[in-house]
């Protein structure tokens, strides 16, 4: 069961981490071979992917894996989120 102290414990045992270390943890991670989790990808590129609805639609958007370009695609049902086509919105090309 929570308690309303779990959070504290757990940041008072996380060991704070440099971006360098960061970087090589998330270089080591993408050197393995994918998990179970990660084999029903449905769109295959793309970092911190996210959904979101509007107006009847569902938009699909994350980043390249460079971390360069914001990329949306526009769908109206989640089997169609695979096919859709990914546009660019930043920077405008």
């Amino acid at each position: 069961m929570h308690t309303p102290d779990d959070h504290t414990y757990q940041e008072a045992h996380l060991a704070p981490m440099t971006v360098a270390e960061i970087n090589e943890l998330t270089r080591r991670a993408r050197a393995l071979p994918p998990s179970g989790d990660q084999t029903h990808v449905l769109v295959p590129d793309g970092e911190d992917p996210w959904v979101v609805a509007h107006e009847g639609q569902l938009y699909y958007c994350t980043v390249d894996r460079l971390k360069q370009k914001i990329l949306v695609a526009r769908f109206s049902s989640l089997p169609e989120m695979a096919t859709a086509e990914l546009v660019q919105v930043w920077p405008s090309s």
